[in-house]
């Protein structure tokens, strides 16, 4: 009679147990980051860069990954409205692709913000701010 009740007890005990039990905590891989630096005045460079924004975000997939462009010096007139690439630049941005402009470039070229596509972030200086992603962790790539 012992045993069974032993057996009961157990039985019932059983589920509490497992409620009882921690669980494991799902871990998510970090976001994968990636500053790409155009500097060429050139629609090719540009298409390039855009297309490996994109590949990236097909790879890792869109949520998973954070892309920004940041043109400096002549790479800054292909953000410009009327720019051979400004098309791509607008998909580009609609899929959450950060693009930046150098400020010390729109300055030199004398390029004001509103010639800019829609969207685009201009930041005091291209370089630094590359700098500062890469300090916190992006991947620098220059194609």
């Amino acid at each position: 009679m012992i045993p069974a009740r032993r057996l009961v007890c157990a039985a019932l005990l059983l589920p509490l147990a497992a409620i009882a039990a921690p669980k494991k905590k799902v871990v998510t891989p970090p976001k994968e980051r990636v500053v790409i630096q155009v500097s060429d005045g050139d629609s090719k460079r540009w298409n390039l860069a855009i297309g490996t924004a994109k590949t990236l975000q097909t790879e890792f997939g869109e949520d998973k990954i954070d892309v920004a462009i940041v043109a400096i010096g002549p790479g800054v007139n292909m953000l410009k409205e009327d720019s051979d690439v400004a098309n791509r630049i607008e998909n580009a941005i609609s899929r959450k692709v950060f693009v930046m402009a150098c400020g010390v470039s729109m300055k030199t070229l004398n390029i004001s913000e509103d010639a800019l596509v829609r969207h685009v972030f201009v930041v005091p200086s291209g370089a630094a701010e590359i700098i500062r992603r890469q300090r916190s962790g992006w991947t620098y790539l220059r194609p």
